[in-house]
């Protein structure tokens, strides 16, 4: 296999882009999550992919329903539990203006929120939730759901997420430099986001979202965890890997109304 780059990692820094530096690669973080569900599904058996969410939860936090359904955590690994791409209460005052070509002031105060976004505040908008369809009948993209999964998953396992992930699958797949939380070592290899030419700095999701989007990886590591789902090399995570592939269908196509 063999890489290239192109440019350096910054605009401060003349260091050539390689396949072992760090980028931010956002929501498919949410493939992490879902395997990793998958994985304890089926190689610890301590959670069901039917199970309800009020059986993880809290008892003061009200699971939404719509017609007494039952939300499970397979509804929120497939996008398909009815909840916005957001909790309301997320970076409220940011998020209903987001503008990609704001100025860096405006994405500093977002980077700034989505730090500091707790779990109460998280298990508070989700109680708050009016579901509007059926649970398991339409797609509906969801950074809620997976970051609520994920939160799930590390609270069964009495693990942080990040040290549930490095447990499962980083150190099975040898990916050494992917984690949520960089080390000093690894942010001096990190590419940097700029926005208007200036830089900006390290994009840090608060631990209850993140499972959502909050993993840095680099080209090395995800070579590994893409061979790895397609087989090209076997480890003791292919059964789950497997499963987390199944096509799911439940009215058609895959879309923006269905699934």
């Amino acid at each position: 296999m063999q890489f290239y780059g192109y440019g350096n990692v910054s605009g401060s820094v003349n260091t050539t882009v390689n396949q072992n530096t760090i980028f931010g690669i956002g929501s498919i973080t949410k493939v992490f999550t879902t395997i990793l569900l998958s994985d304890i599904v089926v190689n610890d058996g301590l959670i069901k992919l039917d199970d309800p969410l009020q059986k993880y939860l809290p008892s003061d936090v009200m699971v939404p329903k719509y017609d007494a359904q039952n939300m499970t955590l397979e509804n929120l690994a497939t996008h398909t539990a009815g909840l916005p791409e957001f909790p309301d209460n997320f970076c409220k005052d940011h998020m209903d203006n987001f503008d990609v070509n704001r100025t860096t002031e405006y994405r500093m105060k977002i980077i700034e929120c989505t730090q500091k976004y707790s779990p109460s505040e998280l298990y508070q908008s989700f109680s708050n939730t009016l579901i509007t369809t059926e649970v398991g009948s339409k797609f509906g993209y969801s950074s809620f759901g997976t970051g609520l999964l994920g939160n799930i998953l590390a609270i069964k396992s009495n693990m942080s997420y990040d040290d549930l992930l490095e447990k499962r699958i980083y150190s099975v797949l040898g990916m050494v430099n992917t984690s949520i939380t960089l080390t000093d070592e690894q942010k001096s290899n990190l590419a940097v986001g700029h926005i208007n030419g200036d830089e900006l700095p390290t994009w840090n999701l608060a631990p209850v979202i993140a499972p959502s989007g909050g993993t840095y990886s680099t080209a090395n590591d995800m070579f590994k965890f893409v061979s790895a789902n397609i087989g090209l090399i076997k480890t003791k995570l292919d059964i789950a890997m497997q499963e987390s592939h199944l096509i799911r269908h439940y009215n058609g196509f895959l879309g923006p109304n269905n699934v």
